[in-house]
């Protein structure tokens, strides 16, 4: 963890929950650079943009999430993680209906 970092990796979860985190370059939240300072700045916020989670990775994700929720022994999935998988799942599964 880098502490003079504020991409959402970097940071820990309570200061995640405090503040709206943007990508350093162009401003935007979306930018998978706001999300990790290794990503590159895409200058957009559209969505599905590269790295950002993938579908293996967000059902992984929420199987880690749910787990450590029931009282399982790992760690929990940070906030945001769960959120972009939850995103993409929902997406997902709207487009099924």
């Amino acid at each position: 963890m880098n502490t003079e970092c504020t991409c959402t990796r970097c940071l820990h979860p309570q200061e995640f929950r405090l503040k709206t985190i943007l990508c350093p370059t162009c401003g935007n939240k979306h930018c998978p650079r706001a999300d990790w300072h290794g990503f590159a700045c895409t200058g957009t916020d559209e969505p599905g943009q590269a790295g950002k989670i993938t579908l293996a990775q967000a059902v992984a994700a929420l199987d880690e999430h749910q787990a450590w929720r029931r009282g399982g022994d790992g760690a929990m999935v940070h906030p945001k993680t769960i959120g972009e998988a939850l995103d993409l799942a929902l997406v997902n599964l709207k487009a099924k209906l």
